[in-house]
Parts: structure tokens; C-alpha cells; sequence
């Protein structure tokens, strides 16, 4: 182990393929945990270093930076307050980052967030459910295949309120740890990205949809068709002088485009992430569990593929909202696979096959990523070249 922390410290971009392919040689218990510590380091290295362009949220990001430099924590504070942004702990935590003059600590530490999480709880399931080594290595790629490098490297504040949002059904659902840190933990995802409402809002209504199963259908319904109203939710948004020129009513109108603009590759892919939403929607709807815990899950997992379902109108959210769905799929994949027959294996680790391929082109965008120095110059640098 201590090889590859030196490695890490003197070439932490050459020690990414490495730590990788030595997390998938032993994808359970102690060294796993440390492989995937040191393998989201190495990424953070390449994410510090990032030179966003202004097509991306991280250039934003750095312009609001920019305009901090020159407040006080109150003055923080009071503009949140002022603007009804109730996103503290995003904003707070750019204002610390840009006392540092370090910009690039904004998206290592999405990095180092997203990966070391959604990996961690991974291995933790696994080793709780007595999945085989080939089990959890499958699990392993597919999440490193479905999340979405560039979203996590630029999309920061959604992409923290989603590691946390990992760690809060974790506890509640995983560990069945109903207390209060779970509870702080679905709390505290407002406070990074207010569209975390709507995971919150599942959460509340969860012992209801499970004792109703009118409701449940009710909310099933509203999920899987929401975008086609959506446009008017804004208009009325707009049209209230408590929310006029405020927040809320930008945020809403920002997101209210019907279509965006870009590569028709990415239209494919999303449409292709759609098709895999309602498939798998219809699966968990099938389903019967006996357990309690696995039931909750069930109906979490539901609710969210109904949700990116519902984005057929609004494609713009497509990506986001699967990005939540898709770091608990991997484990129903995992149930589905062990309960059919070998004839079909061969055909349901086909269709993953391609739907792998589909998101990786999705993610090419990440390997046009400008870097602060030519990738071989990164390629020998040490970590704390900054």
C-alpha cells in the first residue's frame, strides 16, 4: 500500500489506472476502501485543474468566486437571505474557497465527494448483502460507467447535495438508521441545492404511499408526467410579486426551456436513459418484496425513475435525475441477474453492455476538458503541484 501512495503523492495521474484496476482485483473489504481513497484523490488532482469555458456551471461558479473575494461572512449571509437562496452551505463553502485563491478545491472536492461515497457505499452494500467479488466488481463499473464525470466536475452543487443525498438513504434505508443523523443528512441537501426538495418530499410521503396504494399511484402518476405542466408552474411562479425578481422564479424559469441545444448523440443517449427508466419502473412496480427496509427502497428507486420518466418534456433534467436513480440500479441489476436463467444472462449483460457504451459517449465531453497544463506536463506532476 505504501507503493501506491508514493505513487499517488509524485504522479497522482498516472496512479488513477492503477489504484483502479487494483480496486477491481480486490473489490471488497480494507484495501478496496483505501484503493478507492486514493483512486478519487487522483481524479480530484485532474478536477483541480480544470479551465472551465463559459458554457459550464464551474465558470460561473468562478466568476461568483471572484465577486466574494471582496465580502465578509455576513455579507454572505445576508445576500442569501436577501435573494431567498436557502443553498448556505454551497455558497458559503465557494466563499471559504475563494479566501484560499484555490478555485480548483471547488471541484476536487465534488470529486472527492461523489466518488469516495457512492464507491464506499457500494463496497459497504456488498459486503453487507454477500455479493461475490465478481458481483461487486460489476456494481463498481457501472457506477464509474453511469455517473457523469462532467456533470460531477462542473455541476458541483447539484452533484454534493446528491452525495449526500446517497449518505442519507444509506443510513435510513441500507442500515435502517432512522435517527437523527439521517434525517440532518436529508436536511442538510436543501441547504447545498434547493431542487432536493423533491427527494425530501419522497421521503415524507414514503409511510403513506406505502399504507395507500391509491395515493401511491396518485404520486406515480404526477411523477411520470410532471414536465407536461411544468411550464405553467413557472408562469405562475412568475406572476407572484412575493417571488418577483427573486430566486426561486429564476431558478424556475432558467429550467423551463422545452429544448436545449448541443450534439444529437446527447439526445439519443437521454431518450436511451428514458427507455431504461420505464422498463426498470415497470419492473420495481412488479415486484413484491417481504422485507420492510427492501420495500422502502423499492418504492424510493420507483419514485425516481418515475421522475426522469417525467423529464421526456424537459431534457435538461434527464441526466441530473438519473444520476440519483441510477447509484442504487446497480444493485437491483445484481438481484435480477441471480434470479434468471443462463440464457438470459447473456442477453441482459448485452443490453447493460451497450447501455454502458451509451453513457460513455454521453461522457466524452469530459476529455475536452481545458487543463491549467498540457496533460503528459500533469501527467509527471506531482500533488502538490497547484
Amino acid at each position: 500500500m505504501i507503493i501506491y501512495v508514493i505513487l499517488l503523492i509524485f504522479a497522482p495521474v498516472l496512479s488513477i489506472p492503477v489504484n483502479f484496476i487494483a480496486l477491481l482485483r480486490a473489490p471488497k473489504g480494507i484495501n478496496a476502501v483505501k484503493h478507492t481513497c486514493l483512486f478519487t484523490i487522483g481524479l480530484a488532482f485532474l478536477a483541480f485543474h480544470v479551465v472551465p469555458d463559459m458554457k459550464m456551471d464551474l465558470y460561473r461558479y468562478y466568476l461568483r468566486m471572484d465577486q466574494m473575494l471582496e465580502l465578509q461572512t455576513l455579507d454572505v449571509i445576508r445576500e442569501e437571505i436577501s435573494s431567498f437562496n436557502t443553498e448556505f452551505i454551497s455558497y458559503y463553502l465557494m466563499f471559504i474557497i475563494s479566501k484560499t485563491g484555490l478555485y480548483g478545491l471547488y471541484p476536487a472536492l465534488s470529486v472527492v465527494f461523489t466518488y469516495s461515497i457512492s464507491l464506499g457505499i457500494a463496497i459497504q452494500v456488498s459486503r453487507v448483502r454477500n455479493y461475490t467479488a465478481s458481483e461487486t466488481r460489476l456494481i463498481i463499473l457501472l457506477l464509474l460507467t453511469w455517473l457523469s464525470s462532467d456533470t460531477i466536475v462542473s455541476g458541483i452543487r447539484y452533484n454534493m447535495a446528491f452525495s449526500v443525498l446517497l449518505l442519507a438513504v444509506y443510513y435510513d434505508y441500507f442500515l435502517g438508521k432512522k435517527n437523527v443523523l439521517s434525517y440532518s443528512l436529508y436536511f442538510a441537501t436543501l441547504l447545498i441545492h434547493s431542487s432536493f426538495i423533491v427527494f425530501v418530499f419522497f421521503r415524507i410521503l414514503t409511510p403513506f404511499l406505502k399504507r395507500y396504494k391509491l395515493l401511491r399511484y396518485i404520486v406515480f402518476l404526477i411523477l411520470a408526467t410532471w414536465s407536461l405542466y411544468f411550464g405553467s408552474l413557472a408562469d405562475m411562479a412568475s406572476n407572484l410579486s412575493f417571488y418577483n425578481d427573486g430566486y426561486l422564479t429564476e431558478k424556475i424559469e432558467g429550467y423551463s426551456i422545452t429544448h436545449e441545444g448541443g450534439r444529437i448523440g446527447k439526445y439519443i443517449v437521454r431518450y436511451a436513459k428514458l427507455l431504461i427508466c420505464v422498463i426498470i419502473s415497470i419492473v420495481l412496480i412488479k415486484k413484491k418484496e417481504t422485507n420492510d427496509n427492501k420495500k422502502t427502497i423499492k418504492l424510493f428507486n420507483t419514485s425516481n425513475a418515475l421522475l426522469v420518466v417525467g423529464s421526456l418534456n424537459r431534457l435538461i433534467y434527464v441526466s441530473r435525475f438519473f444520476q440519483v436513480f441510477t447509484s442504487f440500479v446497480p444493485f437491483y441489476i445484481i438481484e435480477v441477474i441471480s434470479s434468471i436463467s443462463k440464457g438470459k444472462k447473456i442477453l441482459f449483460y448485452l443490453i447493460i453492455f451497450m447501455c454502458s457504451l451509451f453513457f460513455i459517449y454521453d461522457q466524452q465531453s469530459i476529455l475536452g476538458f481545458k487543463l491549467s497544463n498540457s496533460f503528459i506536463h500533469l501527467l509527471f506532476s506531482p500533488i502538490f503541484f497547484i
